[in-house]
């Protein structure tokens, strides 16, 4: 126990040391997973380099499947790669050995990372953006109801791991979990999918939002998305397919839904047992989500299975939680692997 206590003591001292040399004329790159946790995570930092005096900041937005352009933060002296597993971002961190690097994660570690790369690294349970507020909280202690949307759109509620850290804002702001996702949560979800095509716009919107009660100032971009989800819940029980123990849902909806989709309906639909598989189709790609609320099967290994060995594939995740993609003409490849797979 005491050479892992010296190594989480020798990054935390990493970490400090790059939070507290950063000056104002640096240039930083922000390199980010495009769901809230990594959104929001990248939104704390943000403010905590305006504090700090940065005036050149760059944000890069990764959608799995996707990527980004090393063009995005070539310029940048230092860049801070939050929420994304190393396998999604290698690439980045071989290409920069030269430039400082603070990666912030909770994915599983499936290769490693060159040794020169600052890494904090906690365990799946813990959201990206709980990490961020609580090494940053003294500079952003009043977005704390910011990190809180990113804690519970990440499901961190339904871990132990988080009881406390969640009891301590409900308490203090004496506010209930069910109200704070519909009133926030929900809101900043539907906004993110909304500017789908556009993340780096809603990333400034919601920047500009400097307390929550000014949250009212984007609900206007969740009517169309809502419509849109109320429609896919109502076809979800005539669509879906059972396939050897889990439940298989494809659809093709305006807005990328798929996640919110699947959250709803493995909370408030089918038993906590299920083990969903959500696809929808975008470009020559289509996009997976899975779920398992008890647990009982490990889904990020599940997808890593599924879609291991199929071109231009990726998959992984949490135990409960977990994503991917592939290529549409592997869909039917997919599915017989599924039906394959034990349950």
């Amino acid at each position: 126990m005491s050479a892992i206590r010296s190594q989480q003591r020798e990054t935390s001292n990493k970490v400090k040391d790059f939070l507290e040399n950063l000056k104002p004329e640096d240039k930083i790159g922000i390199i980010t997973h495009d769901d809230t946790d990594g959104i929001v995570s990248a939104l704390l930092f943000y403010r905590f380099l305006e504090k700090k005096g940065c005036k050149s900041i760059s944000i890069s937005i990764l959608t799995i499947g996707v990527g980004i352009s090393n063009n995005d933060f070539h310029n940048a002296d230092k860049l801070i790669i939050l929420d994304l597993a190393p396998n999604l971002v290698i690439n980045i961190l071989n290409s920069f050995s030269s430039k400082l690097i603070l990666c912030i994660d909770h994915h599983q570690k499936q290769e490693e990372i060159p040794s020169n790369i600052i890494e904090l690294r906690t365990i799946g349970a813990i959201p990206t953006s709980r990490t961020c507020y609580e090494i940053l909280e003294g500079f952003v202690q009043e977005l704390d109801w910011l990190a809180m949307s990113g804690v519970l759109a990440d499901m961190g509620d339904k871990y132990p791991e988080n009881f406390q850290f969640i009891r301590n804002f409900f308490e203090k702001n004496k506010l209930r979990i069910y109200d704070y996702k519909r009133d926030f949560v929900y809101p900043i979800g539907k906004m993110l999918v909304y500017f789908e095509d556009n993340l780096n716009k809603a990333f400034f919107i919601l920047k500009d939002i400097k307390t929550k009660e000014d949250i009212k100032k984007i609900i206007k971009y969740s009517i169309p998305v809502q419509n849109e989800i109320d429609k896919f819940l109502d076809l979800y029980q005539s669509n879906k397919e059972e396939i050897r123990g889990a439940i298989f849902f494809y659809f093709e909806p305006k807005f990328a839904i798929k996640s919110i989709i699947i959250n709803m309906i493995s909370i408030e639909v089918e038993s906590e047992d299920s083990v969903l598989v959500f696809a929808t189709p975008e470009d020559n790609l289509i996009r997976l989500s899975a779920r398992c609320q008890s647990g009982r099967i490990n889904v990020g290994e599940l997808m890593k299975k599924l879609t291991e060995g199929l071109e231009n594939a990726t998959g992984g995740g949490h135990e409960k939680t977990a994503g991917g993609a592939i290529m549409k003409k592997d869909l039917e490849v997919f599915k017989e692997r599924l039906r394959r797979i034990k349950l």
